[in-house]
This record gives structure tokens, sequence and C-alpha cells, in this order.
């Protein structure tokens, strides 16, 4: 980015080359109407060079006179968080996972391992114990009055079939954590709130020294009380949050990459 260009930002429906291929990404890249000449794209699952490169060639099918880098969703975050020295990023949206940036580079000490082993106290996460919690009848009942309207009063067995068989079932679960707002004085939702972001604490912060913390993502910006309770409680300081790191973006290459 240079002084004097002008900054335009989209958004696409969920792309994660782990799941969809170059034809899926093609196909769920938005259309951009305007001369494109430099492509970054953070995303969830470029964590490898191959998937790199399958967005990197659905991309330049799209605008192949760009030239397009492609990073992971956490470097994304990081730069749109990181200001001026060390600090822990996270992610907590409908996935979740975190590392120390300085500036440079990430350091990683724990893997990401996805919404079925890990993803511990993103929307994906929060939503699977809630339909779990409603299928079991554990929820109290305006709770699971809520959840019944959400899911248009299907019966356990369409929900559960939803879940293994429907396209993207991370995104659907994390759809379920949108209720905990409503029920934000439930005890029920305090106590999950507290539960999963402390599980989040100890998979992925409390491994290094670092105690400045950042954020991005809808579960952290929507419920940023409630983890900021979880960093205190173990010494750290949340410094900056965003419900979508396009903002922190913008600025971190204003600044830094000028």
């Amino acid at each position: 980015m240079h002084k004097g260009d002008v900054v335009h930002h989209v958004q696409s429906v969920g792309i994660n080359p782990l799941l969809h291929t170059v034809q899926d990404i093609e196909a769920r890249f938005p259309s951009i109407d305007l001369p494109i000449r430099h492509i970054r794209y953070f995303g969830a699952g470029c964590s490898t060079s191959e998937r790199n490169e399958r967005v990197k060639q659905a991309l330049t099918f799209l605008y192949p006179d760009a030239y397009i880098d492609v990073q992971s969703d956490l470097m994304g975050a990081a730069k749109a968080i990181y200001r001026d020295k060390p600090i822990q990023c996270c992610i907590l949206g409908t996935g979740s996972n975190a590392a120390v940036y300085d500036g440079e580079q990430l350091m990683t000490s724990t893997p990401s391992l996805g919404y079925i082993l890990g993803d511990e106290g993103s929307g994906a996460d929060l939503g699977k114990i809630i339909l779990r919690d409603y299928l079991y009848r554990r929820l109290p009942k305006d709770m699971a009055e809520s959840v019944a309207e959400h899911t248009s009063g299907l019966h356990a067995e369409d929900l559960v079939n939803r879940l293994y068989r429907g396209e993207s079932p991370n995104r659907w679960l994390a759809s379920f954590a949108k209720l905990l707002s409503e029920h934000r004085t439930n005890d029920y939702t305090r106590q999950l709130l507290q539960e999963r972001f402390k599980a989040f604490y100890n998979a992925f912060l409390s491994n290094n020294d670092i105690r400045e913390v950042g954020a991005v993502g809808s579960i952290a910006f929507h419920f940023q009380s409630e983890f900021n309770q979880v960093l205190n409680h173990h010494g750290m300081i949340l410094k900056r949050i965003y419900k979508s790191p396009i903002d922190g973006l913008v600025d971190f290459y204003r600044t830094f990459a000028s």
C-alpha cells in the first residue's frame, strides 16, 4: 500500500482451501468491478503452501493481472492487532486460534485442530455445546425455546443429519452462539462463556510470558467483557479488539508497509 492508494474491501461467503476446490473458491469469491493490481488474501485453512496455491490459482483466474499474496487468517489477525511490540494475537470467531506476533514472525505453540478437536471458545465450539445440551434437554427453558425457534422445530435426527451431512457444519454450529446474546444474564450463558474462554486460554495463551493480548472475531467482539474477565484473572491485558480484522489491516499497511 502506498500513499494515494484507494483501499476497497469486500465480503465473501466462507472460503477454505481445506474444504473447497479451486472451482469452489472461484465461484465463492465476490466480483469486483475495479482494476485490481494487488490482492492480499488472508484466509482460514491457508496454512500450507499447497492450500495457499489453490487459493492463488483461483484468484489468478479471476484477476490475471494482479499480484496475489495468500497468507493465513492468523497472520491477517496478527497484522490487524500489532502496532509496535510483540503481542498475543487471538482469533475468536467461527473458529479460534492464537499466536505471538513481533511484527515479522508468528510464534505458535499450539496447532489449530479445527472445530471437531479444537477451536476452543469459538462460535463453533459454543454452538456445539448448546446444540448438544438442547438435544440432551439440559438447556434452561427460555434458551431451549430460542434454539427450537432457531432450528424451526426440527427433530433430533434431522438436526444430527444437518450437522453431519449439511454444508459448512462449523458455520452452522456457530450460528447457535448468537443465541447467547439474547440470554446473556442466564447462569447457563455466563458459565458456558467462562468455561470455554478458560479452555481457550489454556490451549493457546498459557504457554508464554507475553501479557498483552489483541483479538479479532465476532465472539471476541460481542463477548469481550466475559473474555476480558478471563484474561484479567490470568494477569493479561486486552489491548485492542476488532469484530473484523479489515480495519486493523488497513491501518497496519498504512503504518508499517508504506
